[in-house]
């Protein structure tokens, strides 16, 4: 009597093509977020007051990321690493390059021209920041204030930023949660940053 014959042997291909094509899928996502977040944009957010009223706490926002000195431009928003601690901050681009920068009581003067600053809705009437004669911004680098100047860690204190430093520019907030009233600022969320 001859042995029943021995089943069929199944291609693992065709047994686990689901779960196979569902590991790739995810592989891909995966390495497509990660892409993303090092090459492109990456979700930021800030636990000081030093951006008020532009950026206030508990916004989050997304920052293009910043490949050439070009792109960045006065007035600019960007996100960088301290030269102090590289603690990650985000403050405004005030002086390019080359440029002289000074402040008397609060005003901004760039190359002897006053700089003006729509963003900054209500000056304190009591300046308390620091005022410097002038300074020369090196090539290669930025001058970056808060524009809540009494209350901001900036420039005036760490000196320029070097371009290697900047991590990106600062375009919209995606989400925003007050963490006092403990509830969604609706009207914040997708709000451009100026």
């Amino acid at each position: 009597m001859l042995p029943p014959p021995l089943p069929k042997q199944k291609n693992w291909l065709k047994t686990n093509w689901k779960w196979f094509s569902i590991s790739l899928l995810g592989l891909s996502v995966f390495c497509s977020l990660l892409f993303i977040r090092f090459f492109i944009i990456q979700l930021y957010k800030t636990p000081s007051s030093s951006m008020q009223p532009t950026i206030v706490i508990g916004d989050r926002f997304l920052a293009d990321k910043i490949r050439s000195l070009k792109e960045i431009k006065r007035g600019d928003v960007v996100v960088f690493r301290s030269p102090l601690n590289k603690v990650k901050l985000i403050k405004r681009v005030i002086g390019m390059p080359g440029e002289k920068i000074r402040t008397t009581k609060g005003t901004v003067f760039v190359d002897n021209h006053e700089f003006k600053e729509p963003y900054i809705v209500n000056p304190s009437p009591i300046y308390q920041g620091i005022d410097f004669v002038s300074v020369t911004v090196p090539e290669d680098s930025f001058f970056v204030l808060g524009d809540n100047r009494n209350n901001s860690q900036d420039s005036r204190h760490f000196g320029s930023i070097p371009f290697q430093n900047i991590i990106g520019r600062v375009n919209v907030i995606l989400w925003s949660f007050d963490p006092e009233k403990g509830g969604i600022r609706w009207e914040r969320i997708n709000k451009k940053v100026e």
